[in-house]
């Protein structure tokens, strides 16, 4: 009878382990889709800015930026890489400094001088923009591509 306890006891205890290993394994598998998850919505944040740039050009204002902030500073917490959260970073940049520019160019004391200048710095800004969101595009799919394992049902 004792021998009938131990063996019991033993087969409860390779079963608890089982399902702790079953348990731990979810638990990973949950918390990939998660960062994925947030993933995808920085990388759809990304897209909405370039259209809302794209769509409103050299009329660009804060709010169309602004709610794009956070999930460029957010990007951090979710890319491994540390330079695709600089990019996105610098893109949000780079599209705030154009707003700066327009605003500047707005002001009614400007000299053609001043003007020119800003006009070439909003075309500088405007070439920066295109290069980075392309750069930060590339590195944000390549981490969603490389999170994604072959055989997954997200291949």
């Amino acid at each position: 009878m004792p021998d009938l306890i131990v063996i019991l006891s033993f087969l409860g205890a390779v079963l608890a382990a089982l399902y702790a290993r079953w348990a731990w394994y979810e638990a990973k598998r949950t918390n990939e889709l998660s960062v994925h998850s947030n993933r995808m919505e920085i990388y759809r944040a990304l897209h909405n800015l370039r259209f809302s740039v794209q769509t409103h050009g050299a009329g660009i204002e804060a709010h169309h930026v602004a709610p794009f902030f956070h999930p460029s500073r957010e990007a951090r917490f979710y890319f491994s890489n540390t330079e695709t959260s600089q990019k996105l970073a610098e893109y949000f940049d780079t599209c705030f400094d154009r707003i700066q520019c327009t605003r500047k160019l707005s002001r009614s004391n400007l000299s053609d001088a001043d003007i020119q200048k800003l006009h070439d710095e909003q075309d500088f800004l405007v070439e920066r923009e295109q290069t980075l969101f392309r750069e930060a595009e590339k590195q944000v799919e390549k981490e969603l591509y490389g999170a994604v394992k072959p055989g997954s049902r997200f291949a």
